[in-house]
Formats: structure tokens, C-alpha cells, sequence
């Protein structure tokens, strides 16, 4: 599961509990599924969408009133759908270390910073729009390296909220992370999780496995490009070298 909302998650499920120095070194916390006999295995960025809206509120102004003046003419487009509809194609020149609150796993580091790496005078605000989808994606596959790494089997993942109505944020997810995937029917997730554990409960259903087989539905699949992944990999390699680069004179700092 990868969700997309104020800060970026990400969970692997597993019916044999696997405890393995990799998770523990990379911070990963394993912990018992709600669905008896299963466990699952937590890795997040400190933000996510958060890092969008905070570009959307500091840098993104114009963006935001072409969005309220479209919006007056009936067009229905978001700030957000203005701003992403900037964002250059494939990987960006630019890399953004999204330690904006510090960082999540696997450094899990209060005292880390955020940084814009890759600027030049020909830099544009489509390059730095998906820079911070590259990025937080590239962050959130240090987690997931960490649970391949403890012999967790990823073969996709399934995307939720907010981020997962972006069809440019989860088509990248799928180029950096090489796996399908897939945007569920309904993107707020947990509310859907709460329903369906609440009908277990009180007898609706006879089981989790038989309320997600009447309820939980794929919506749509974003396969990986083959032709940009390679790309993407030489720049998931230059990023998984900045936090370690720069951590010391961001304790300084």
C-alpha cells in the first residue's frame, strides 16, 4: 500500500512475521495487521503532499488564481492541476531532499533539512514541480529497498489518498519503484478500512477477506515505462547519496 496524503507511506503485509536487521537498521517498524495472523511493515517520508502545497502556497500564486478564476468559469481544475500541469516529462534535472520536518525512514532523523540540489539559471518551475514528485518518490523507495532488502516480496502496489488522483504522480511512481501500480476505486482508503472492519465486527460480512473481495476494487493500472526507467534509476542512485552528503551540515546548520 502507498498513500499520498500530507506525508508519504508506504506498507508491505506479510503472513509470516519477518524480523530482519535490515528493517531494524533502516528503522522499520513491524507491527500486527488488524487481520489476524498477518503483520505489516511501516516506511514513510515526513511529507508528501505537503511539500506540493508548500510550493503551492510559496512560489505558486499565479497558479492558484488562474485556478479560482477557471473555477468561476465552471472549468473545475485544482491549483494543484494547474501547477502539475507544468511539470516537465520523465526525471528532473533538479533533486529535493523532502526533509522539510526532518526525515522519516530509514534515516529517521529530526534534525535533517531540506535542500534544492541541481539549480541553474535555465532551471524552470515545471523542473522543481517534478522534482518534488520525483523526489518524494525517490525517498519513499529507500523504504521499500530496506523491505526487499529483508526479503519482503513487493510485486505492486496499491495507491491511495489524495496523491492517487494524480495520473503524472502514480505513472512516476511506477517508473521509479519498476512495479505496476494501481489506483484503487476509492482513494480515501481508510475511511473504506474502518467501514469494512466495522461490518466484520458486527456481522455484515463474515470475514475481512469477504468484505474486501464485495468492496475493494482496482480503478485503474500504471505499468512502468521500460524505456524511462533506466533514467529514473541513475537518478534514484545520485539521490540515495544526498541525505548521507549532507547530513552532517544539516546538523550544523
Amino acid at each position: 500500500m502507498d498513500s499520498t496524503g500530507t506525508v508519504e507511506c508506504v506498507t508491505a503485509t506479510m503472513q509470516t512475521l519477518v524480523l530482519d536487521q535490515n528493517l531494524l537498521r533502516s528503522n522499520l517498524p513491524v507491527e500486527p495487521h488488524t487481520v489476524a495472523g498477518m503483520y505489516l511493515v511501516l516506511g514513510w517520508s515526513s511529507v508528501g503532499g505537503a511539500l506540493l502545497k508548500w510550493y503551492r502556497d510559496t512560489f505558486a500564486r499565479a497558479g492558484v488564481a488562474e485556478a479560482e478564476a477557471a473555477a468561476s468559469a465552471g472549468s473545475g481544475r485544482s491549483a494543484y492541476d494547474v501547477i502539475l500541469g507544468e511539470a516537465v516529462e520523465g526525471p528532473s534535472p533538479v533533486l529535493i531532499l523532502p526533509h522539510f520536518v526532518g526525515s522519516g525512514t530509514p534515516a529517521l532523523d529530526p534534525h535533517s533539512k531540506g535542500a534544492i540540489l541541481g539549480l541553474t539559471l535555465s532551471t524552470t518551475r515545471g523542473q522543481i514541480v517534478k522534482a518534488i514528485i520525483d523526489s518524494v518518490t525517490y525517498e519513499i523507495k529507500l523504504s521499500i529497498d530496506a523491505m526487499e532488502a529483508a526479503g519482503l516480496v513487493i510485486n505492486e502496489l496499491r495507491a491511495m489518498g489524495g496523491g492517487a488522483k494524480s495520473s503524472l504522480w502514480l505513472q512516476t511512481k511506477a517508473d521509479i519503484l519498476g512495479k505496476p501500480v494501481k489506483a484503487m476505486d476509492v482513494s480515501e482508503a481508510p475511511c473504506l478500512g474502518c467501514a469494512l472492519l466495522a461490518g466484520v465486527a458486527t456481522g455484515l460480512y463474515a470475514s475481512t477477506a469477504e468484505a474486501v473481495a464485495r468492496a475493494v476494487r482496482v480503478n485503474r493500472t500504471y505499468e512502468p515505462n521500460p524505456k524511462l526507467q533506466p533514467q529514473y534509476a541513475e537518478k534514484a542512485a545520485i539521490y540515495a547519496d544526498v541525505y548521507p552528503t549532507l547530513a552532517a551540515l544539516n546538523h550544523r546548520m
